[in-house]
């Protein structure tokens, strides 16, 4: 079509243009982007208008929650013909302000480009989030990987395996605390305590189905070691909870790793926790923790 570039001039961004193909094609959908350089345009449409759509592009959408939509990347010279059929002023408020909140992140001199670089930006992202989900695992070990990825931001999965770079080490199926692979020999000394509190919080798990309020419900009265947020252990006796998961613990020692390598225990005594700085909790065992130097 030798004047879609003229059209398009006419047309403003967001109305509702009808274009045919060269294949025959017929696809209806808002005017989202065009560069006249490029001799491209992109439309917005609704996916079961068409089998033909843009994988990619339909990953970002359901990323951005604004419903069944994708964009077609379509060049000048595949364009048959080109109409308005609703323009920007005629759609409902509801529309304009959907289709204006979006048209700003395209509004450059190169929008195709940009709309490529979000898609790549997207695909990185779901490529990123599909390492956090293991491949054909079940609910509770799914569970146990989330649990540790609050205490390790960089654990993944490794086909069946869960690795944490930071410690360098594997777990391994069935994912217990006798199944752990550490890739660089380390004696027993220079293992960070928080490795053994992963060792303690798989132990504690038994890849059950116990809800976590009634695992600390179980606790109250024993001995639990707690991570905290700011990386500091804390260890002593549960004396009770609240529905926010806030505790009280008393007879507490405070565990934090100096400068130097060694550990510095402070006595807490009767203390209150707030339930958001808690990352990981798990009843205590003599091995929990690494000896104080």
């Amino acid at each position: 079509m030798a004047d879609v570039s003229s059209t398009l001039q006419r047309i403003t961004l967001g109305s509702i243009v009808l274009l045919e193909t060269v294949w025959g094609e017929t696809i209806e959908g808002h005017l989202y982007a065009f560069d006249i350089s490029k001799q491209q345009l992109v439309i917005e449409k609704e996916n079961r208008e068409t089998p033909h759509r843009t994988p990619n592009f339909q990953v970002m959408y359901q990323q951005d929650k604004m419903g069944d939509h994708t964009l077609r990347i379509l060049a000048f010279k595949a364009i048959k013909s080109l109409t308005t059929k609703a323009p920007f002023e005629s759609l409902t408020e509801k529309q304009q302000m959907r289709i204006a909140r979006e048209l700003q992140y395209v509004q450059t001199d190169q929008p195709i480009d940009s709309l490529r670089k979000r898609e790549n930006a997207f695909c990185k992202q779901v490529t990123k989030n599909q390492q956090l989900l293991g491949a054909q695992v079940t609910p509770e070990v799914q569970t146990l990987f989330n649990s540790l990825h609050s205490m390790y931001p960089d654990i993944i999965w490794k086909d069946e395996s869960m690795f944490i770079p930071k410690c360098n080490v594997y777990v391994h199926p069935p994912y217990g605390p006798n199944n752990f692979e550490t890739l660089i020999s380390l004696s027993r000394r220079s293992v960070p305590s928080s490795m053994s509190v992963v060792k303690q919080a798989i132990a504690s798990s038994s890849i059950s189905t116990i809800l976590p309020m009634e695992f600390i419900e179980q606790s109250v009265g024993k001995k639990v070691h707690i991570l905290m947020r700011n990386e500091k252990e804390l260890i002593g006796t549960l004396c009770g909870f609240d529905d926010q998961f806030n505790l009280v613990v008393d007879e507490a020692i405070e565990y934090d790793r100096l400068s130097n390598g060694e550990m510095r225990a402070t006595a807490a005594n009767h203390i209150l926790l707030n339930g958001t700085n808690i990352v990981m909790f798990c009843q205590h065992t003599e091995d929990s923790i690494a000896s104080p130097s």
